[in-house]
């Protein structure tokens, strides 16, 4: 488990020359949890020469991607694995300084859960799975049940951290924040579910200097980017090439909302985005930050007129707009006189792709 400075020290400069639009000023700490999943990625392709999945017959050498292991049927709970598949041997104790220990931090020595598919099924064996905060990230690794155990060993603060698993840009991106007043030292997340993005969407003009106005629709959510506006997108999408520019909407089925915006009252439609954790800016020596608007298509049937809040979920990308991990109003909107449609209010927008979440006010 490293610093964020450590992270971005050790990878912003091999990031950065892989992908377009990525500037001089891309080391700054916000891209912290990507170098963090950098590094975790390589020890883990250094160590699958010689470590076996557990509880699987084939090799290590799987290739982590989004597909789902068939290893047990929907919402098995059989016993879960005792490791993960790059066993960090769990620490013992909390050995950071004492001194430096915040009042309200515990000792964590590791963060326990499982990961499924919308239809209940385990992941696939060896998805990376990272806790992450403002101080620190660390990585774990998807076993053949779905199963995951990241190793931590500090003391934090709960309120501040949360997993998410890697399984973008063709599943969701979610993260779980951890259990406010979790006691430690393990905190049991629980049962995590990734659903599947659509395929494909229309493409993001990227284009650093700025693009023209770009409408684009997918599914029930359509983004309007305004004139000479310059998409900036996350390290993960820029990996992905022209299909991590795809503009990309899925409607949260109902019966999974809860799992998404638990303890956050009234949500009736919930709505993963891709590109997500991209930005809008306009261009120039000191860029400045753009608005797009987002416009849905009212499947929760809030009444005509009815006003409606806009919730965005924060990322640690972008810890200054909405708190990491929690679902917070950004926006007001309204449901068009005929029912059908919910419009951002003029002069309403976001500088941010992310889930959205919408709510009667």
């Amino acid at each position: 488990m490293k610093r964020p400075a450590a992270f971005v020290a050790a990878t912003s400069a091999s990031l950065c020359s892989m992908f377009a639009g990525c500037t001089a000023d891309e080391g700054r700490p916000r891209h912290m949890p990507y170098a963090a999943v950098d590094e975790a990625r390589a020890a883990a392709d250094a160590a699958a020469d010689r470590v076996a999945i557990p509880g699987d017959a084939t090799s290590a050498h799987r290739t982590r991607d989004a597909n789902v292991s068939t290893d047990a049927p929907p919402d098995a709970a059989g016993p879960r694995e005792a490791s993960t598949i790059v066993d960090a041997s769990n620490p013992p104790a909390c050995t950071d300084d004492a001194a430096a220990i915040p009042s309200d931090a515990v000792c964590i020595l590791r963060i326990d859960g499982r990961a499924i598919d919308e239809n209940g099924a385990p992941i696939a064996p060896h998805t990376l799975a990272s806790a992450c905060g403002p101080e620190q990230c660390a990585p774990g690794y998807t076993a053949s049940d779905g199963a995951f155990a990241i190793p931590v060993g500090v003391h934090l603060d709960p309120s501040l951290y949360s997993v998410q698993l890697h399984v973008r840009p063709d599943r969701t991106a979610f993260y779980f924040a951890l259990p406010k007043s979790a006691p430690g030292p393990v905190v049991d997340m629980g049962v995590l579910r990734v659903l599947r993005m659509p395929p494909h969407g229309p493409l993001l003009d990227v284009n650093p200097s700025g693009a023209a106005a770009q409408t684009l629709a997918s599914g029930d959510v359509t983004l309007d980017v305004p004139d000479g506006v310059y998409v900036r997108l996350d390290v993960e999408s820029n990996l992905a090439g022209d299909h991590g520019r795809e503009f990309r909407a899925l409607t949260i089925a109902s019966n999974f909302i809860d799992e998404f915006a638990d303890g956050v009252g009234g949500i009736r439609a919930l709505y993963a985005l891709e590109p997500f954790e991209s930005s809008f800016e306009y261009p120039g020596a000191h860029p400045m930050p753009a608005l797009v608007r987002l416009s849905f298509v009212n499947t929760a049937s809030i009444a005509a007129g009815a006003a409606v809040d806009v919730l965005a979920l924060g990322t640690y990308v972008y810890p200054e707009w909405v708190a990491p991990a929690a679902l917070e109003k950004v926006a007001s909107a309204h449901v068009s006189a005929d029912g059908s449609s919910i419009e951002l209010d003029p002069g309403e927008g976001l500088p941010h792709l992310t889930w959205i979440a919408l709510r009667p006010s």
